[in-house]
């Protein structure tokens, strides 16, 4: 028998850029939590519209009493931290997966690549998902390239994620975070997700070995680190750096 824990409202983590099958963490926590899933669609033109739909969702559950958990990744965890920032009491917590404070160079260039293909015409969004690919996962993970890739939301999340700005935001989350940060990433890179944790007074911090695409590379550990903390977010202390699971 499954128990169902605390309701989550996860931000990014439902829709794949590269495959229609959505990656299995989404299936893997709705098997334990009461989850309303806001993900980066296509129609979605910038980033207040997502934190106007993760106000909505998390509306819908403060109607019964419940402040639910935030778990944003990639894009999904910057207009997380904004509705925290916010929206202070609204959460009980908030998982940021890969996330990012400023755009990192490599991400402003894959964008001016991916758009630069895009006008070359015939062929070019194809080139620019094999230059987003090679960026995404770690050469371990590599598998060759998707034949199924999403464009319209390959490139509108490209679009929107060189105009992210949280610097002045981080001071403003107040609850318990947990950091996630990827080895191998070189898209939002592990200098971001340090720069997150440093940045926020009430962020633990753990790293798993993996690229962007963590959410299919390492689902099983990712959901480890997660549902132990929203289980006991404050089951370490402000600042703690958690080891890693074994190899």
């Amino acid at each position: 028998m499954i128990v169902v824990d605390g309701p989550v409202v996860t931000v990014g983590f439902g829709e794949d850029y590269f495959s229609t099958t959505p990656p299995v963490i989404a299936s893997m926590l709705a098997r334990t939590h009461e989850t309303i899933h806001v993900d980066l669609t296509a129609s979605s033109p910038d980033l207040e519209e997502m934190v106007g739909r993760i106000h909505e969702a998390v509306r819908s559950l403060a109607t019964r009493g419940i402040r639910p958990a935030i778990l944003g990744y990639g894009l999904g965890s910057c207009a997380a931290l904004m509705f925290v920032a916010r929206n202070p009491e609204a959460s009980r917590c908030l998982a940021l997966v890969a996330g990012w404070i400023r755009p990192p160079a490599k991400m402003l260039e894959l964008a001016s690549l991916w758009h630069m293909t895009e006008q070359a015409g015939s062929g070019g969004a194809g080139w620019g998902v094999r230059s987003v690919e090679l960026v995404m996962k770690h050469a371990e993970n590599w598998d060759a390239p998707s034949q199924t890739a999403n464009i319209p939301l390959l490139a509108s999340v490209l679009g929107r994620c060189g105009t992210v700005n949280l610097t002045g935001l981080l001071d403003h989350v107040e609850i318990p975070t947990l950091v996630v940060g990827c080895t191998r990433d070189e898209f939002a890179t592990l200098a971001q997700s340090r720069l997150l944790f440093g940045g926020i007074e009430n962020a633990r911090y753990v790293e798993i070995d993996a690229g962007h695409a963590v959410l299919g590379e390492r689902p099983f550990e990712l959901l480890n680190h997660l549902e132990r903390f929203m289980g006991f977010p404050a089951e370490f202390p402000p600042g703690s750096v958690l080891a890693p699971e074994p190899a």
